[in-house]
């Protein structure tokens, strides 16, 4: 019965001798990388249909160390027409554009996505109403509202993609409420030119595994 005593005695003073070893702080480097790229060059990729004027690409400057370099970022430009020029929609019209964009699961693990809608920071956002923007998977025949915290769910394999519709419905404008009593007093185009981001989302399903990676793409 002593022995017991004194083995289970040893190994209380050793547990209280390691516990006051124990570190408080410590630093390891791990060797990563990671590279800024353009939109549709990246892990999760959007790419805009060229045979749409509404798809543009702008140069962002990259600052990488001693090297400076321009990489493409995606915009839509819905105003964009015949060659190159800037018109508009009418209030009380409906624009469609079938495959205006793709999205492509460069990972290598399925991801379940979202597409959305979002004000944006630039200018006076787009001022919503129910069925504004609607978006579709090209090749079904349902349309989604993407306003007022509704969006529209997809999925994708590893190297998998899918092409997306995009629609607008806006509504009618009365211009003697939108400018005052004197309607056309001090109305400039700028107005009505509104800035909005469609925001593509996605969660890779890491199969077995406690966790996730995000990505957010503003376009």
């Amino acid at each position: 019965m002593k022995k017991v005593l004194l083995v289970v005695a040893s190994l209380l003073v050793v547990s209280s001798i390691m516990a006051a070893m124990a570190y408080t702080s410590a630093s390891l480097p791990i060797e990563s990388q990671a590279t800024i790229t353009a939109t549709d060059q990246a892990l999760l990729a959007v790419t805009g249909n060229s045979k749409h004027a509404a798809v543009d690409y702008v140069q962002q400057d990259v600052n990488n160390g001693q090297n400076s370099s321009d990489i493409e970022s995606l915009l839509f430009n819905f105003d964009k027409g015949h060659d190159d020029g800037e018109f508009g929609m009418q209030p009380g019209s409906t624009y469609e554009w079938d495959k205006l964009f793709k999205v492509q699961n460069n990972a290598d693990h399925s991801i379940t996505g979202v597409i959305k809608f979002a004000p944006s920071e630039d200018g006076p956002t787009l001022d919503l109403h129910p069925g504004t923007v609607k978006v579709r998977e090209n090749g079904t025949a349902d349309w989604e509202e993407i306003e007022d915290g509704q969006s529209l769910e997809f999925t994708l394999d590893p190297d998998d993609n899918a092409k997306f519709d995009v629609m607008f419905t806006f509504p009618e404008i009365n211009f003697g409420d939108e400018m005052g009593d004197e309607a056309g007093e001090g109305f400039g185009i700028d107005d009505l030119h509104k800035y909005f981001d469609i925001v593509v989302e996605a969660v890779s399903d890491v199969s077995g595994e406690d966790w996730a990676v995000d990505a957010n793409v503003n376009n």
